[in-house]
């Protein structure tokens, strides 16, 4: 806000009019002017048993649109040029409000960042009655500026104090990479509204002969974390291609598959979702919806829903003891539908008298009960031959899992 000289007694606000300009562009004087202000959105929390006072966290701050009437005039054509342009191509400009005084002098200025008509509404004809012909337009902004601030885009020589009070917005991506080697990244123009995140563990009851009750609860296992998010793909920037969205979109539909030729269990691209410095997530795909919502003339969309089901990668736990170079003290496996203790003793150790030692490493005092899913320790090679070694005879057995 700026005042290019102070008000003074005699400068009566009713006969003031308004200038407006859009990124240097004249749009024309306008009898009123509503600045609109700032709507903060808090967001309502009930506390439970306080039935007094509901808790109001912050919330967006969300700016109210600018609206300006005048009579129809030989300005009218300037609006129409500019929602024109603004109809294909999402600029970012920066609007000026001037008020001016009686004698035409600017009183005071307001300077808008983000600038974007969202209505332009023209008089209503009627003969039987004796009216100005009148339009009113809206104008969509990011917030007011401030003066001495730093550049905030394009055109403007002051920062917004918008939404993001001033900081740039980190941009949450999607880096894709393939297992031919080929890196993608796909920058969310809008980042997502909401991350959902879900996790899931396994547990069973343990019962032997001497348990009373409901029998203790053992873990069985984990599953990967499943990450919903939901992605606005809009090509409708300065600088944006006409099939942007369409290139998007296929590029996030086709992490669903592993490349041409590619063969085996891990085929499937390998995707990060990062977002700042502190949320990395490497994980594959396992859904993507894609909802076209507006097109170009020529059928092309240039905006569109996306919702994207990410599974989270696991890493595989080496084998390998990284300091020594030999095998690690104790590894895990997850039982599957069929395995039987004997099943897993002789694919681990090649030895299926090798089942005792796994039955007695996981406190598994009943071998008929094996659950798909379960969790199971394998000790070290050496530890099951010597155990082995120390028993005058083994009997390899199990019972299958159900």
């Amino acid at each position: 806000m700026t005042s290019s000289r102070p008000l003074a007694p005699g400068d009566a606000v009713l006969a003031c009019s308004f200038r407006v300009s859009i990124d240097g562009h004249d749009i024309g004087t306008w009898l009123t002017c509503e600045l609109g202000g700032v709507q903060l959105n808090p967001t309502s929390v009930k506390d439970g048993g306080n039935r007094g006072f509901e808790e109001q966290l912050a919330g967006t701050l969300q700016w109210k649109p600018i609206v300006l009437t005048r009579p129809v005039n030989e300005d009218t054509v300037k609006v129409q040029q500019w929602i024109e342009r603004m109809a294909s191509r999402d600029e970012v400009c920066t609007g000026v409000v001037e008020m001016r005084g009686v004698d035409g002098s600017v009183v005071m200025s307001m300077t808008f960042r983000r600038a974007r008509p969202v209505d332009w509404a023209l008089p209503s004809m009627d003969v039987s009655k004796l009216m100005a012909a009148t339009e009113t337009l809206k104008i969509a902004h990011d917030g007011f500026v401030s003066d001495g601030s730093p550049a905030a885009s394009a055109g403007s020589g002051r920062q917004s104090v918008g939404a993001a009070n001033g900081r740039p917005v980190e941009r949450a991506r999607l880096t894709i990479r393939s297992v031919d080697g080929k890196t993608d990244t796909l920058e969310c123009r809008f980042n997502p509204r909401q991350l959902v995140v879900s996790k899931s563990a396994t547990w069973r009851t343990h019962r032997s002969p001497t348990t009373t009750g409901s029998g203790d609860l053992e873990w069985a296992g984990t599953e990967p974390r499943v990450i919903d998010l939901e992605l606005t793909l809009d090509g409708t920037g300065a600088q944006a291609a006409k099939d942007l969205v369409l290139t998007e979109a296929e590029l996030l539909l086709g992490c669903c598959e592993p490349p041409k030729g590619a063969t085996g269990k891990t085929a499937a691209p390998d995707v990060r979702f990062s977002w700042g410095q502190s949320l990395h997530i490497d994980a594959v795909v396992t859904a993507v919806t894609v909802a076209y919502t507006e097109f170009w003339p020529s059928g092309l969309p240039y905006r569109a829903e996306v919702a994207i089901t990410l599974r989270e990668r696991v890493k595989r736990q080496s084998r390998q003891n990284p300091t020594s170079g030999g095998e690690p003290d104790r590894r895990v496996r997850r039982v599957v539908e069929g395995d039987t203790l004997a099943s897993i003793a002789y694919a681990e150790y090649r030895n299926s008298a090798a089942w005792r030692v796994i039955a007695e490493a996981n406190h598994i005092d009943d071998p008929l009960r094996l659950d798909a899913g379960q969790l199971l320790e394998l000790p070290a090679e050496r530890d099951v031959v010597r155990a082995l070694s120390s028993r005058a005879a083994a009997s390899p057995g199990g019972h299958r899992a159900g």
